[in-house]
């Protein structure tokens, strides 16, 4: 094979590719991975600050210990460690805090104190959600997704208790749920708040999904080291086994008979491949790099038709001189230890609120912070802290995106205002020099693929999920276009470093190029179909 010739050409550096391109290359074909910008990791970025590590953009790794690539690719062998912490999240409100364990016996002796009543119904619920995510939704995650008419055909075939209740949930939307299950305050409060802080519409029929981010972000993890650094075992795969061109942009895929053969970069270089797999959005991918005329009358009609998100994310950084201490941990010391603080909420009418606010383009004054450094120490120089302050946001401010220019500093020191009036020490604490904000503007600049800060790509709607995503032509990895795959936040499942995407669309890379697949299948597909529910 000729220089410039490779079997996958793989443009996009994120999480995905990388996962993609490792699976390639231990299967032995030869890949390139294009990447825009001079780091690879994408989303997955940690940014040092004077010795001091952010995680501008991913924190959380929701399926972080599940992730086939952490096994198949042996990264704890490499020094990755996903660490879950015991306190998983605390909702800070007037009446008490409510605290949230990885154990869910302490997380209903808290709620305990509210209601005996909504202690029982969350152990009811956990057991529900954590059945639901193990025999469907994890074993899901991880494979070709189906038409949703057939799987619940296969569901009410299998006969399954677990696949009927699933359906349930499908019809519904996240606070029927709650309601159903007939949570009182503080905890149905924070219940929604879990299901909807990565931009999910409350009132959106996404029940299905409740199982996914009510349950795994009560078993969160993070990347000791900061998120980068299970990138970091990635890019050493790729780079000792594949070409790597960073900083080079793709001008477009170079189409020939019908079929894309290569890519063209704006630096007028050309490199040619047996198949090219994009990671970007579909708009960047189809009429950006492919062109409209290329493409078929339906994939461009969904390319058109393709929603961004609604909510983006508004995140800062801070350094700190000492750890937080919370005026709610005189009574409840574990707050100060909590992987996901909530503030600014009392009650559920205050977090709708919340979202309507952000509906009509202003900022809804509630947010949750992370204090990372206390549960990976090198992200801190030493004798200091590192955390973060995370919430929903508007990509257009008031009417419009530039506004978050014109009141970054505005917005961030109102936020900052709220995290000081639940701390003891936060004034005291704050290095005020090394604050770093990133608004859903600056997430559109930093990742093109984020257009209008769409973090997970695009938005997450009945109609761009499953085998939908990113629609019904192009959600098995394949698409019309002959020797193009698409692979990133934009395909099932989604974003959120799931770790999915880039997993599932190798498999169908080696398929078709006829390539020894080195990894086998997942013992949680292989009982799914044992039972009927694949």
């Amino acid at each position: 094979m000729a220089k410039d010739e490779y079997d996958a050409i793989i443009i996009g550096g994120g999480p995905n590719g990388l996962i993609t391109a490792a699976y390639l290359v231990k299967a032995g074909a030869k890949v390139l991975v294009i990447e825009k910008r001079r780091e690879l990791g994408g989303g997955a970025a940690s940014d040092n600050h004077g010795g001091f590590i952010y995680q501008p953009h991913a924190t959380y790794m929701v399926m972080g210990e599940l992730i086939p690539a952490y096994h198949d690719l042996k990264m704890a062998d490499d020094g990755v460690k996903i660490h879950v912490p015991e306190v998983q999240a605390a909702l800070l409100t007037k009446d008490g805090p409510l605290v949230a364990y990885h154990d869910p016996e302490k997380t209903a002796n808290s709620i305990s104190k509210f209601s005996g009543e909504d202690a029982k119904r969350y152990r009811a619920l956990y057991r529900e959600m954590k059945e639901i995510f193990d025999e469907i939704l994890y074993p899901a995650t991880y494979t070709y997704p189906m038409p949703a008419l057939d799987q619940f055909a296969l569901f009410a075939k299998s006969g399954l208790p677990v696949a009927k209740r699933f359906g349930e949930l499908a019809e519904m939307n996240f606070l029927e749920i709650i309601e159903e299950y007939g949570f009182g305050e503080p905890t149905k409060t924070l219940l929604l708040y879990l299901a909807t802080m990565w931009g999910l519409p409350y009132e959106s029929g996404l029940g299905f999904m409740f199982p996914l981010f009510v349950y795994r972000m009560l078993n969160a993890g993070i990347s000791m080291g900061g998120t980068h650094r299970m990138i970091g075992t990635l890019i050493g795969i790729v780079h000792a086994g594949a070409d790597i061109a960073e900083g080079a942009a793709p001008e477009n895929i170079i189409m020939e008979n019908g079929r894309a053969v290569g890519v063209k970069m704006e630096d007028g270089r050309e490199f040619r491949g047996r198949v090219v797999v994009s990671s970007l959005n579909p708009e960047q991918t189809f009429h950006g790099l492919i062109g409209e005329a290329n493409c078929p009358e339906d994939l461009n009609y969904y390319v058109k038709g393709w929603e961004w998100e609604h909510y983006s994310l508004l995140n800062f950084n801070v350094a700190l001189r000492e750890p937080l201490q919370y005026k709610a941990a005189k009574d409840e010391p574990d707050v100060n230890r909590a992987l996901t603080c909530v503030m600014g909420l009392d009650n559920m009418e205050d977090l709708i609120a919340g979202f309507k606010k952000i509906d009509n383009g202003e900022v809804a004054v509630h947010g949750h912070a992370s204090p990372l450094s206390m549960y990976s120490p090198s992200l801190a120089p030493k004798g200091y802290q590192t955390a973060k302050f995370e919430t929903l946001a508007p990509y257009d401010l008031g009417g419009d995106p530039s506004n978050w220019d014109k009141r970054k500093e505005e917005i961030t020191q109102t936020y900052m205002d709220l995290w000081a009036s639940y701390a003891t020490n936060f004034k005291a604490a704050h290095m005020d020099a090394c604050t770093a904000t990133a608004t859903p503007l600056d997430v559109e600049r930093r990742f093109d693929t984020m257009k209008r800060g769409s973090v997970k790509h695009g938005a997450y709607t009945p109609f761009q999920l499953g085998a939908n995503r990113p629609n019904l032509l192009c959600s098995s990895y394949r698409t019309p276009i002959k020797g193009l795959y698409v692979n990133g936040a934009s395909t099932y499942p989604g974003g959120m470093i799931l770790g999915a995407s880039g997993y599932v669309a190798a498999s169908a890379i080696v398929e078709d190029l006829k390539l020894e697949k080195w990894w086998g299948e997942l013992e949680c597909i292989t009982r799914a179909k044992g039972k009927g529910l694949m």
